[in-house]
């Protein structure tokens, strides 16, 4: 608080003198209409409604004479002091932009205050929302989906380091954002070009610049592992894409499966060349422009299904599938193979029963198969996580399929025991996906109890260390999930296929909390596969697979509304 100095004078005239007196007084205090000087009264007014009362309540006195009934009552001010000295501080401008939302995404807060505002008390829709300084402006406000719509109104109020506070300012935000699952744009190119004959999406990954989707594509010369970039707001192809035949695979026929990116954009591409029937596995590091860095070719008879990259300091490459234990393409042992950012590749991992010296068969003929489907790298415990299904013997003599769960250290490798589900929900289960959600790993698959049943979707929830937490059956017959992955509201995005005679793609949204699903896709006419999902920062999801139309195949990408 600024230093005042007040005058309080108590003067008692006799009625004989009082003239002299107060002409003496008019001279060193003029008249100021009763209430403060005309400065003072603008400096006031410019702070808003109620500021008087506000001023009046932080400690400005007055100076006042007693004198006889005749005389009017006087308040003045010493020279070189007014009531201006304290007033409060003053939100110059408060603003948001933009005004409208119509998709989801952030809006922004935009806030100036006079120098002497040290605390902005924000409120939303008359709830506290937060007490900021003027420093955290602007300020976002995300608008996660639909639940948001409507309109919010926004009040923020300066307070001083004395605790005297602005006249509140307000500003309205409206908010009018499509349904979730709502379709934002969708790619299908493929569909009407006559040079290509099949082409279909088997992995994605939403970034902030594009949405990357590798798999499959045939122009005539059979099929090739293709890389598409496409825009993240209307899905059309980039220029330059897509990308056919990466280096050694360019005079090869060849499958993509999967793709990941680093902390620097760049691309790992995984998938399989043909040789024969056989398959070869295969992976590749490209930049973000599509140029090769390293690729690398395992043996016959490997397949990578899914690939994750953990960042510096320790950062490293995590491709997972299986290879085959015959010349047959079954039975199968799970495999790691991983990394090093330079392409530097590290002895094999690879998996077969038993996994813990407590199983019921050891399959000492290796007769069973184990295949890791997916892999996950889990920042918060700095580990990557992947998932697959196992070929189980029990004690009652029935064999089981179960999901099973491997963590990786970036540096060491595979850590601990596999886990594997027992069963206790469900007879049989399996995990063909993986993704973080909030502080948690959600694994999605199929289950079923009879050997002969239909199976429906799962999902498994996994505290980030690997510990089994629970299962979330959906009760959608003959339906499996194909991949999985989580908006920034939590819901889960699950998407697959049902086969109630034809396959049909799907995609549903859910809570962690469960519930009824939301209905993102429910399949087209002809033959439809999703086989992966991916979301942006900001919410969106997208999901690929194909379509089918006439006998052909094309490739589909599908972005949705959170």
């Amino acid at each position: 608080m600024r230093s005042r100095t007040t005058l309080l004078l108590v003067v008692t005239l006799g009625s004989g003198c009082f003239d002299e007196v107060w002409a003496t007084g008019s001279a060193l205090f003029p008249t100021t209409s009763g209430t403060t000087s005309d400065t003072s009264l603008e400096a006031s007014s410019s702070a808003g409604p109620g500021t008087t009362g506000e001023l009046a309540s932080g400690g400005i006195q007055t100076v006042t004479g007693a004198v006889a009934s005749s005389a009017p009552e006087e308040t003045a001010s010493l020279p070189g002091s007014t009531a201006a000295d304290h007033t409060p501080p003053v939100i110059e401008v408060f603003s948001v932009s933009p005004p409208h939302v119509d998709e989801a995404g952030t809006a922004l807060l935009h806030l100036s205050a006079s120098a002497d505002a040290v605390t902005i008390r924000l409120r939303r829709d008359d709830e506290p929302a937060a007490e900021l300084t003027p420093a955290d402006f602007p300020r976002p406000f995300e608008v996660l989906s639909e639940a948001h719509d409507g309109q919010h109104t926004f009040e923020a109020v300066a307070v001083d380091a004395d605790g005297l506070e602005s006249a509140p300012a307000s500003v309205t935000l409206t908010v009018d954002v499509p349904a979730s699952g709502t379709e934002k744009c969708l790619f299908e190119t493929d569909k009407t070009d006559a040079s290509v004959s099949l082409s279909m999406i088997a992995g994605l990954a939403y970034t902030d610049e594009a949405i990357v989707a590798v798999g499959t594509r045939d122009t005539g010369s059979g099929p090739r592992l293709t890389l598409w970039k496409l825009g993240r707001d209307h899905c059309e192809v980039l220029p330059g894409w897509p990308r056919q035949g990466v280096g050694g695979l360019f005079n090869k026929m060849s499958k993509g499966t999967a793709v990941a990116l680093d902390e620097h954009g760049n691309l790992l591409v995984a998938g399989f060349a043909l040789e024969g029937i056989t398959p070869r596995r295969y992976l590749a590091k490209l930049n973000s422009e599509g140029s090769l860095l390293w690729e690398s070719f395992g043996q016959l008879g490997e397949e990578i299904a899914g690939v994750a990259v953990s960042p510096t300091p320790q950062a490293a490459v995590f491709a997972v599938g299986w290879r085959r234990s015959t010349a047959d393409p079954s039975p199968t042992d799970a495999a790691i193979w991983m990394y090093k950012p330079d392409g530097t590749e590290l002895p094999p991992d690879f998996l077969k029963a038993p996994f813990t010296v407590a199983e019921f068969d050891p399959d000492v003929d290796n007769m069973y198969s184990e295949r890791l489907r997916a892999v996950v790298f889990e920042p918060l415990s700095g580990f990557a996580l992947a998932v697959g299904e196992r070929e189980l013997k029990s004690s009652d003599l029935q064999v089981y399929d179960r999901t099973f769960l491997v963590r990786m250290n970036p540096v060491s490798g595979r850590e601990g025991l596999p886990w594997t589900s027992p069963g206790a929900a469900f007879n049989r289960d399996t995990a063909s996906a993986v993704a973080t959600c909030g502080d948690e790993l959600v694994a999605a698959g199929w289950r079923r109890d009879l050997v002969d049943d239909a199976p429906q979707p799962l999902l498994q929830w996994f505290e980030r260390d690997g510990t089994f937490i629970e299962p979330q059956p959906f009760a959608i017959t003959a339906a499996q999930f194909t991949s999985v992955a989580c908006d920034r509201e939590g819901k889960i995005i699950g998407v697959g296929f049902r086969a109630p005679g034809q396959l049909d793609a799907f995609a549903i949204a859910a809570a962690r909390s469960g519930g009824l699903p939301i209905w993102y896709e429910n399949g087209a006419p002809g033959e439809d596969e999703a086989a992966a999902a991916s979301c942006d920062s900001r919410g969106f999801c997208a999901s690929g697979g194909y379509r089918s139309e006439k006998g052909k195949r094309h490739a589909v990408v599908r972005v949705h509304h959170p």
